[in-house]
């Protein structure tokens, strides 16, 4: 699993990189089979200092689907938080999805 961190609009920060890497180790479960090298995650971090508006974006491309979840808010680390709550649940519904594909194609042979 490829992952890329990018900031928009603000300074990098290592504290937020990590901060999200931590969430992002626990995504690899969800992947099962499939390649690491295939995988690709990208995080965007966006500040719109004017407004005191951040926004988080995670954006997962793997062979067989795409997933995208992003949240705006006033605090980063706990917009951090609901986005990346976000994409595993996206992840545990698209899992769910495909083993109860398998299931029906055994069922029909």
């Amino acid at each position: 699993m490829e992952a890329n961190m990018t900031f928009r609009g603000m300074e990098s920060s290592q504290a937020m990189e990590q901060y999200a890497a931590k969430y992002l180790t626990k995504f690899k479960k969800y992947f099962g089979k499939e390649e690491p090298d295939s995988i690709f995650v990208s995080v965007i971090f966006e500040g719109k200092l004017n407004h005191h508006i951040y926004s988080c974006e995670v954006r997962i491309k793997a062979p067989h689907f795409d997933l995208v979840a992003k949240r705006e808010g006033a605090e980063m680390y706990p917009l951090i938080d609901e986005t990346m709550k976000v994409m595993e649940k996206e992840l545990q519904n698209k899992k769910q999805r495909i083993v109860d594909d398998l299931r029906k194609k055994k069922k029909l042979v």
